[in-house]
C-alpha cells in the first residue's frame, strides 16, 4: 500500500513538472535588463584616495565594474574644453572627445584624450539610459575638472553673405477719390467718402462744414449730420493718413460736395418715396417707364376676281342711278318755274 501511494505521488509530481516546463516553453523571450555600473572610488576629481579618475600624460581614466546577470550597459566617456575650472553647463562647453561603449558584465577601464595642457576642462562619465525619454538625462557616474586657462577656440567665422539685390523704395499712396451727400429728411444728410491706401493707415477722417460764404461752421467724424438753418452748404471730406512714419494730411476736389436745406414751409416733393425732398429739388421727378405694346394688324379678307368684277359693277350701279335722279329732278324744278 505504502508503494502504491509512492507511485502515485511520483506521477503526480512529474506530470507537474512536465506543465510547467510545457508553460516556460511557450513563454515569450524576456528583454535583457540594463546591467548596474559601479565606480571605482567614491569621489569626484583626480589622482588621490577614493578619486574615481586618474589623469596622466594628459589622458583621463576610469575603472569601473558592471554587474548584472545577462545585461547590458552603454557608458559614454566624454571630455569638454571648459571656459572656467568650476562646473559650468555643457551649453558653455565645446566637446573635445567622446568615446561611447556598450559593456556587458566584467570589469573595465576607459580613458579619454583632455585638451591642450593647462587648459580648463572637464571629465563626464555618464551611464546612457535605453530609452531616454524626452528631457531625461542620461545617469551621471562621475566627473573631473581642472586647468588653468580658457582654451576653448572660437567658431568658426561664417562665410560672407552675398549682397542682397537693393530693394525698390516703397511709395505709399494715399488718395480721396469720391464724396456723395445723400438726404435723409429736410435737415439731415449722410456723406460717404472713397479713398485708395497703400503701404498706409487710415487715422482720421473729418467733415469740414462751409456756409455759402466759405465760412467753416462746423467739423464732425460723423458720416450723419444735422443742419436746420435752410441755405446752401458745402462739406469737404479731409482725411489723415500714416505713411512712411509720418502723418499726412488729405484734401482733393473730387472729395467736395454741397447739399441744400430748404425752408420749413417749402412745398414737399409729392412723389411717393420722395416726400422729404422739396418740391424743385432735381430729384423730385417721375422714373418715366416705358411700356412697348406690340400688336398684330388684321389679316386682309381674301378675294378672287369675280368678286373684284361684281363690286365694280354694282359700283357703276349706283353711280348711274344717282346721276338719273339729278337730271329728273333738275328738269322737274324747271317745269315748275315756267308755269
Amino acid at each position: 500500500m505504502k508503494k502504491l501511494y509512492m507511485a502515485v505521488v511520483m506521477v503526480v509530481v512529474s506530470g507537474a513538472l512536465m506543465l510547467v516546463g510545457s508553460t516556460a516553453t511557450n513563454a515569450a523571450p524576456e528583454s535583457p535588463n540594463e546591467c548596474k555600473v559601479v565606480t571605482e572610488g567614491n569621489l569626484n576629481g583626480e589622482n588621490g584616495p577614493g578619486r574615481k579618475f586618474v589623469v596622466t600624460n594628459n589622458k583621463a581614466f576610469i575603472n569601473f565594474t558592471v554587474k548584472g546577470n545577462d545585461c547590458t550597459s552603454t557608458v559614454s566617456l566624454r571630455s569638454w574644453y571648459s571656459p572656467s575650472r568650476n562646473g559650468t553647463p555643457h551649453e558653455a562647453q565645446k566637446k573635445f572627445q567622446v568615446k561611447d561603449r556598450t559593456v556587458a558584465p566584467g570589469s573595465y577601464t576607459m580613458g579619454v584624450d583632455l585638451p591642450p595642457q593647462g587648459c580648463f576642462y572637464q571629465v563626464d562619465f555618464v551611464r546612457v539610459l535605453d530609452n531616454r525619454a524626452p528631457g531625461e538625462k542620461n545617469e551621471m557616474l562621475g566627473f573631473t575638472l581642472n586647468g588653468t586657462k580658457n582654451c576653448i577656440p572660437p567658431n568658426p567665422p561664417q562665410p560672407p553673405q552675398p549682397p542682397q539685390p537693393p530693394q525698390p523704395p516703397v511709395v505709399p499712396v494715399y488718395t480721396c477719390d469720391a464724396l456723395s451727400v445723400s438726404q435723409v429728411s429736410r435737415t439731415s444728410f449722410t456723406f460717404t467718402t472713397r479713398y485708395t491706401l497703400k503701404d498706409a493707415t487710415l487715422t482720421s477722417l473729418v467733415y469740414v462744414i462751409y456756409d455759402a460764404n466759405g465760412v467753416e461752421i462746423a467739423r464732425t467724424a460723423n458720416s450723419t449730420y444735422e443742419q436746420a438753418t435752410p441755405a446752401t452748404y458745402k462739406v469737404q471730406a479731409v482725411l489723415t493718413v500714416l505713411a512712411g512714419g509720418t502723418q499726412h494730411t488729405v484734401i482733393a476736389p473730387a472729395c467736395v460736395g454741397n447739399f441744400t436745406v430748404s425752408p420749413e414751409n417749402t412745398p414737399k416733393c409729392p412723389i411717393p418715396g420722395k416726400e422729404h425732398l422739396p418740391k424743385d429739388s432735381p430729384e423730385c421727378k417721375e422714373t418715366p417707364v416705358v411700356t412697348v405694346v406690340t400688336t398684330t394688324p388684321p389679316a386682309l379678307p381674301e378675294t378672287g376676281i369675280v368678286e373684284s368684277i361684281a363690286s365694280v359693277l354694282g359700283l357703276g350701279s349706283v353711280m348711274a342711278a344717282g346721276s338719273y335722279y339729278a337730271v329728273s329732278r333738275k328738269q322737274l324744278l324747271s317745269a315748275l318755274l315756267n308755269r
